[in-house]
C-alpha cells in the first residue's frame, strides 16, 4: 500500500513538473520534452513492479557446494568403452576428376579473356 502511494505521488509531481515546462518557456515543442516525461513515468511504474531484492545468493558470503547422487557414476577421467583399433584396410587414394566442375574465370576482373583498351588517337591542331 506504502509502495503505490508513492508511485501515485511520484506520477503526479513528475507530470506537474513537465506540464510547468510551456508555461516556463512556451517556445519548446511538446515533442522536446514529452519522451523525458514518458520516460520518468515509465521508470517510476518500473520500480514499483519490479522486485526491490532479488539474487539474494549472490550476496552470501560462502557458497554452498553442489551435493551430487550417489547413483550417478562419475569419474575424473574419461574412459572409453572399447579401444581404439585402426582397420587394417588402406582407404582409397584420392582421384581427381579428369573435368572441370566449372569454367575458369581469372581472377582479375572475373572474365574469359582480357579486355583490350583502344587507346585514343588525338587530332593534333593543324596550323
Amino acid at each position: 500500500m506504502k509502495g503505490l502511494l508513492l508511485l501515485i505521488l511520484g506520477i503526479f509531481l513528475i507530470n506537474s513538473f513537465f506540464s510547468f515546462i510551456p508555461t516556463v518557456a512556451p517556445d519548446v515543442e511538446l515533442g522536446t520534452y514529452l519522451p523525458y516525461q514518458c520516460w520518468f513515468n515509465i521508470l517510476l511504474i518500473l520500480s514499483w513492479l519490479l522486485p526491490s531484492n532479488t539474487a539474494g545468493y549472490l550476496l552470501e558470503e560462502e557458497i554452498q557446494p553442489i551435493e551430487k547422487d550417489l547413483s550417478e557414476s562419475t569419474s575424473d577421467s574419461i574412459e572409453p568403452s572399447a579401444p581404439y583399433e585402426p582397420s587394417s584396410e588402406p582407404s582409397a587414394p584420392y582421384e581427381p576428376s579428369s573435368e572441370p566442375s566449372a569454367p575458369y574465370e581469372s581472377m582479375e576482373g572475373g572474365s574469359k579473356s582480357p579486355k583490350r583498351r583502344r587507346k585514343r588517337k588525338t587530332l593534333k591542331n593543324k596550323k
